[in-house]
């Protein structure tokens, strides 16, 4: 026998839950919290469990629609993705799981489903494809601390290794900024890297989002900063959980792109994570994914990668279509290339 249930962000449940599955950060309803009022949005998690001890948790927001009274779900931002028992579920248990979950969805009035999962965490792809889609959208890059440093750093490019000794030796510093003192100069390069980089707006987070993030999350967050002299030139908000750290944002000031300081955020990072205990460090990859300048330059740290999916549900293809074209779009036009189509034309 199986059960399923919809946990709440501030309910109890969830933390009870946390430690039957192997999760990341992406999955505390402190972070997912955080996520929904950015949105304006219900922080929940569709929880399933069977008489086999077996878990599936997956955290979700639920939007309105804009322009209707209906309601669709979304991961947070970053590497959410189901989180199952350690070890693993069998694929009946997958299919079972995934069955429910679009079951769910459907019982709930959501008219689309959009998952972004976690590159580090198991997932039947196949399993998944039976009840939506499941989308390749390129590599991103982890760096295994379990290996010995000189493991490690033979894994890092030569040029990288090169720039940072230099770097150091020009008197440039990365350090763990634990007091955040340097948050409001972070924040300001951060703003400036998303300008440079054209980023849509939303991905602008403001200095109380990252104050949130902080205040909320407490030791599950870290923020680290490179110094030229007394200017900060780059910084990084890293993410800590369960021997899993996520460089989740960061950025360079424009007239210091050349020193590339970003690989004396990584140094530090690999160096500090593994310091404490953690496994991995999960660099991420491309802008949107792509094979891209960015996943060129943190392939230069390590020659592991792992493959980066979305998963699409469709819990009822008739209502979905029904809304598509109320909302103007033509599916045969191509505009289904964004999902969900009808928030295509937003």
């Amino acid at each position: 026998m199986a059960s399923t249930t919809w946990v709440t962000a501030t309910s109890s449940d969830w933390h009870e839950v946390l430690p039957l599955v192997e999760h990341d950060t992406y999955h505390l309803p402190e972070y997912v919290s955080i996520c929904g009022r950015l949105e304006a949005a219900e922080s929940t998690a569709f929880s399933w469990s069977d008489d086999r001890g077996g878990r599936f948790f997956l955290p979700l927001l639920f939007r309105e629609i804009p322009g209707t009274s209906e309601v669709d779900a979304t991961s947070p931002y970053g590497y959410p993705g189901p989180a199952v028992s350690p070890g693993g579920l069998g694929h009946d248990q997958w299919l079972a799981a995934c069955a429910a979950l679009r079951s769910a969805l459907e019982e709930r009035g959501a008219r689309s489903c959009f998952v972004r999962l976690n590159p580090l965490l198991p997932a039947d792809l196949e399993a998944m494809a039976t009840v939506g889609a499941v989308v390749h959208h390129g590599s991103t890059v982890v760096m295994d601390l379990r290996r010995t440093d000189e493991e490690i750093l033979a894994g890092i490019r030569k040029n990288h290794r090169r720039d940072i000794k230099r770097s150091n030796g020009e008197g440039r510093v990365a350090t763990v900024d634990e007091a955040w003192a340097h948050l409001p100069q972070f924040v300001h390069v951060y703003h400036e890297t998303m300008r440079r980089v054209g980023a849509d707006e939303r991905y602008s987070f403001s200095q109380e989002y990252f104050e949130e993030l902080r205040k909320d999350l407490d030791e599950h967050v870290h923020l680290i900063v490179v110094h030229a002299g007394d200017e900060l030139t780059a910084g990084a908000v890293l993410f800590e959980t369960s021997g899993i750290v996520q460089y989740h944002l960061g950025g360079t000031l424009d007239r210091f792109l050349a020193q590339q300081p970003a690989k004396l955020i990584f140094d530090l990072a690999w160096r500090w994570s593994k310091q404490r205990g953690d496994a991995a460090l999960h660099l991420g990859g491309g802008v949107g994914a792509a094979a891209d300048a960015l996943l060129r330059f943190k392939q230069g740290f390590s020659k592991e990668e792992r493959s980066f999916h979305t998963w699409r549900i469709v819990p009822s293809r008739e209502a979905y279509e029904s809304l598509v074209r109320r909302q103007g779009v033509d599916l045969r036009s191509g505009d289904d290339e964004v999902f969900p189509a009808y928030r295509s034309l937003g």
